[in-house]
């Protein structure tokens, strides 16, 4: 992790914000990702990036094709538009009547909440809207009855890949998304050794299940009348882009800065100043964002019955 703050305790604070949201950045890592601690202001938008996985093609040497283009590069344009944060507001003898670890829960609850935000973000992709079963480039394979999780119902999802759209999706390159209770039905078809143990459970995620790049539990809409269960989300299908906001001047006796995951490149913007009209220490983590789905008819909503 790496960090441009100062304060002991802030930096503690921030290095534990992103242990916080550690859940949400796994999740978001199976995606098309980009974040990084470049500045940008809500509203910017920017090019997200994807790349084809079809098969690798033959070299002809007698044809010299070595330089001919057989591979697909696309993006598509993801908006920063959620910007959100977690304050916490305490008097200077807050501190004093506090142990040390008051920074590690700090965190802790500010990364988990800023982590849901995101996790929120993507699961709201998934709709009857955004995702349809007629339409220009969709079809009726974009919706999959899922009457209850089985190992036979997981089977045949995976071998339903080969029909989405004209080339099918490969499984190997696709999430599994499941609602928590689907997701719950699916851990109980297993024993421990077969999803990865007890650290598949706390992230939410279960690797390589049935052939799929991972099944992810998502909290997806409730809404009446889109029976959602869950969906099969390419990994390049869906694109997660984050930036920091530009720091303003904080004046005196206050600090901002930015703490980055080296591996993910999310970055989480921490602000400690003193309202002087209350008299009150503020503390505030955010995040901002935007997701979108990139290729919405390689995906397929799973849903308990059909809709209309």
């Amino acid at each position: 992790m790496s960090t441009s703050l100062t304060s002991p305790g802030l930096v503690f604070a921030a290095n534990r914000a992103l242990i916080g949201a550690h859940r949400a950045i796994a999740k978001t890592s199976q995606f098309a990702t980009d974040f990084s601690a470049d500045a940008a202001n809500p509203g910017d938008t920017m090019a997200v990036e994807f790349f084809d996985t079809d098969p690798a093609t033959d070299y002809n040497e007698e044809s010299n094709n070595y330089g001919t283009v057989n591979g697909t590069v696309g993006d598509v344009k993801v908006t920063f538009d959620k910007r959100v944060k977690k304050t916490y507001g305490y008097k200077p003898t807050d501190l004093l009547k506090a142990s040390a670890s008051i920074w590690t829960r700090k965190g802790d609850a500010a990364g988990l909440a800023v982590g849901l935000a995101i996790e929120k973000k993507i699961a709201a992709l998934v709709n009857r809207t955004d995702i349809p079963k007629t339409g220009d480039g969709f079809g009726a394979y974009n919706e999959q009855v899922v009457a209850s999780i089985t190992k036979k119902a997981l089977s045949n999802l995976r071998a339903a890949c080969a029909d989405v759209g004209e080339a099918g999706i490969d499984p190997a390159q696709t999430i599994l998304v499941l609602t928590p209770s689907a997701f719950a039905d699916a851990l109980a078809l297993f024993d421990a050794n077969v999803y990865g143990g007890s650290e598949a459970i706390r992230l939410g995620m279960l690797p390589g299940l049935y052939g799929f790049k991972g099944v992810m539990e998502l909290q997806l809409s409730k809404t009446a009348g889109e029976n959602l269960v869950g969906a099969l989300i390419p990994a390049d299908a869906l694109g997660v882009a984050g930036r920091t906001i530009p720091a303003d001047d904080v004046g005196d006796g206050a600090e901002c800065g930015f703490t980055t995951d080296d591996a993910s490149g999310l970055t989480i913007g921490t602000y400690a100043f003193v309202d002087h009209n209350t008299r009150t220490h503020k503390f505030t983590m955010e995040a901002l964002f935007g997701a979108k789905l990139i290729q919405p008819g390689k995906c397929v909503r799973l849903v308990s019955s059909a809709t209309a």
